[in-house]
């Protein structure tokens, strides 16, 4: 039981890590390399709604419109609360 909860934890900080990551590049311009951390981030947890809005942030950015109404509508139908603020923009 005791390695399944510290692979857990390992698990958590490498998607927190990636997520961070993704967001320091988004604020240097760097979208590449931001989409990519945003998509292991995505491998690691699937289900993570701040991931693919992190993303589609990135995609309204570089002005893929169509990549950041589908990021934000699955944030969206995740929970993710953040999302909120943009879906009307895709509908």
């Amino acid at each position: 039981m005791i390695e399944l909860v510290f692979f857990e934890d390992l698990y958590e900080k490498y998607y927190s890590g990636y997520i961070l990551m993704g967001k320091a590049k988004s604020n240097l311009n760097d979208y590449s390399g931001a989409i990519t951390d945003f998509n292991i981030a995505l491998k690691i947890n699937p289900q993570s709604g701040e991931a693919y809005f992190e993303r589609g942030n990135v995609r309204r950015l570089t002005r893929d419109l169509s990549g950041f109404c589908n990021d934000i509508r699955i944030a969206f139908s995740k929970g993710y609360s953040e999302a909120n603020k943009f879906i009307d923009d895709c509908n």
